[in-house]
């Protein structure tokens, strides 16, 4: 099976597993709470820690706003983003309240809110990271072709959805070591000349460099890259979300690209001429990002960051069990 049609089932299934868990009574959710809880024994408790402590960095009250709402109340829209949300709330009563943003948020909310991505930086603390929109974002992708069989060469396709994605392709659009383009529907008539085919993962895994480029908020594509035998070549992060975008360390998860890209042909022809540097990176990227596939792990750490902000905005009244 392809990859395009696993992602179709896939997103078929989450479609119906949510509307079903929608359906069903609170209450049962609620009684599955401790046994979840239970498992954190199983993980490295500081390891927990620290990540619940980085989606949200907040150690002081928070005072919710006037138009907080309650689990109930949440508009049936961005639909992926609705029952991601649900999925972490239904542990809790329904009544507790909270803020929330959806879609693609790459600014510091004016409340602690729940949101997909937030700005990398220390000013970022009340913007509050959950695992939303995980069918688009987190694809499990196999790639069997080793780096050294593949073409030497950087590839890329996305949406011209921020200047800056085309700025790069005005640069290297059509140059010798890049197979790179705008791919999709309505493309403005002033940027036709940067569209190309369209290249499912699939293909551009035949590649050995994939572009990482971010748009709106952070690179979608950032997540199967870091899967594949490809060499992530991107700029230095400027959005984060669950995955922690922040905390990825050039030469170590991925090559850093200046800014305008003006080291790109260098970093290229460098890592095709050390392929040894090259899949010592690979590897890196492999273990950072295989983290995120620990299904009843990415729960608990949901459930906990969910806790922790009821807990500080004064409406979950028990004690973590991470301070056992």
């Amino acid at each position: 099976m392809t990859i395009k049609l696993r992602r179709k089932f896939k997103k078929i299934r989450f479609y119906i597993r949510g509307g079903l868990r929608y359906a069903t009574p609170d209450v049962f959710f609620r009684r599955r709470l401790p046994g979840i809880l239970r498992t954190i024994d199983r993980y490295d408790r500081a390891e927990l820690v620290d990540r619940v402590n980085y989606y949200l960095k907040e150690d002081q009250p928070i005072e919710l706003s006037d138009d907080a709402i309650t689990r109930r109340e949440l508009p049936f829209k961005h639909s992926f983003y609705f029952f991601d949300l649900q999925d972490i709330l239904c542990y809790f009563p329904s009544s507790f309240r909270f803020n929330f943003i959806f879609g693609d948020v790459n600014y510091t909310p004016p409340v602690h809110s729940f949101v997909k991505s937030r700005p990398v930086g220390d000013s970022n603390r009340q913007g509050v990271l959950l695992k939303l929109n995980r069918v688009r974002h987190y694809p499990r992708i196999e790639d069997s072709l080793a780096f050294r069989d593949k073409k030497d060469m950087a590839v890329w396709r996305g949406v011209p959805n921020h200047p800056r994605r085309v700025e790069f392709l005005e640069r290297f659009h059509n140059h010798p070591l890049c197979d790179v383009g705008f791919a999709g529907q309505n493309i403005d008539a002033t940027i036709a000349h940067l569209t190309t085919s369209r290249m499912d993962i699939s293909q551009q895994l035949t590649y050995k460099f994939a572009l990482s480029i971010e748009g709106n908020d952070v690179a979608t594509n950032l997540k199967w890259i870091t899967q594949s035998n490809s060499l992530c070549l991107m700029t230095k992060p400027r959005n984060e979300t669950w995955f922690m975008e922040g905390r990825l360390i050039p030469s170590v998860h991925y090559v850093e690209i200046k800014n305008d890209y003006s080291d790109l042909e260098e970093k290229i022809e460098h890592y095709i001429s050390r392929p040894d540097e090259a899949e010592a990176i690979i590897e890196n990227a492999k273990q950072y990002v295989a983290n995120f596939f620990n299904t009843p792990k990415e729960r608990l750490l949901s459930v906990l960051v969910a806790m922790k902000y009821f807990q500080l905005t004064g409406q979950y009244e028990g004690e973590s069990p991470l301070d056992e």
